[in-house]
């Protein structure tokens, strides 16, 4: 079995990669949006099973954690957010709701189980996600995409193409049925945008809840 981290938010998260990629594995992941590389990680398990891969966290402290965490991991940590410009951008520091989008932290304010965070205005260094991927010679066709950027989801997936890099599963933080955000008719509405997007590159979702949804390639599907 993979050692998920108890904080993981998809309970049945073993089971779908013993399905897709049995046990013992050997594959390539990358995940946007690391945070300290273990809490509610989707990853995490499978550098510890000897996966490479790549975490990608633009909050330097937490960016020093996960380094730490997987020390003894076969993986890159890039101390870069990701988005459509390059260069230096503003990124609102708010510990695990850190986010690039000042909408999504006004939204956070008027939730009530977000409403305590206190955000502050910082800077960080900002690639496109093909850049880096072929800065680091990324290969194609790799097996798991992570992609939580609190509410920047949809630019992560303007900024590589889809039909180029074919990851075999993408894990994506979809929140169009999560009950805070029912509000926000336009959020909402980008975020079944993405979701269309993915499944019309040849992706089939085989989870989903009200926070994350998993896909999987339509040829890899079992």
């Amino acid at each position: 079995m993979y050692t998920i981290p108890e904080t993981c938010q998809i309970d049945c998260l073993n089971d779908i990669y013993n399905k897709y990629f049995g046990y013992p594995s050997t594959g390539y992941f990358v995940e946007v949006g690391a945070y300290d590389g273990e809490f509610v990680s989707n990853t995490s398990c499978l550098a510890d099973h000897g996966w490479e891969g790549l975490y990608i966290e633009p909050i330097y402290n937490h960016y020093q954690k996960c380094l730490r965490r997987h020390d003894a991991n076969n993986v890159t940590v890039a101390n870069v957010a990701i988005g459509l410009e390059e260069g230096e951008t503003t990124i609102y520091y708010g510990d695990t709701l850190s986010t690039l989008d000042p909408e999504q932290v006004n939204r956070y304010s008027k939730i009530d189980w977000a409403q305590h965070i206190s955000f502050s205005e910082t800077t960080c260094d900002q690639m496109r996600l093909d850049t880096l991927m072929e800065k680091i010679d990324v290969p194609k066709n790799f097996d798991v995409l992570v992609v939580d950027v609190e509410g920047k989801e949809a630019e992560v997936f303007q900024t590589f193409d889809l039909d180029e890099w074919k990851p075999k599963m993408i894990i994506v933080e979809l929140e169009d049925e999560h009950p805070s955000f029912q509000k926000y008719p336009e959020l909402l509405e980008k975020i079944k945008t993405l979701r269309r997007l993915i499944q019309e590159r040849g992706y089939v979702e085989i989870f989903k809840d009200h926070i994350n949804t998993v896909l999987v390639r339509e040829e890899f599907k079992k």
